[in-house]
């Protein structure tokens, strides 16, 4: 499967703030956003075949 690029706009705060929590967690800001829509995108899924 082909990468794509998303972009998105965020403020100088919440771009400090995905940095701070990255870090907490050990990963780049990068990896926190894709781990973000993995979960929301799994999410979704469950309950569209749910209702």
């Amino acid at each position: 499967m082909k990468d794509e690029r998303l972009m998105i706009r965020i403020t100088r705060f919440e771009k400090m703030q995905l940095k701070q929590e990255a870090e907490r967690r050990g990963m780049t800001p990068s990896e926190l956003v894709k781990q973000v829509h993995k979960i929301n995108y799994t999410f979704y899924q469950t309950q569209s075949l749910a209702g």
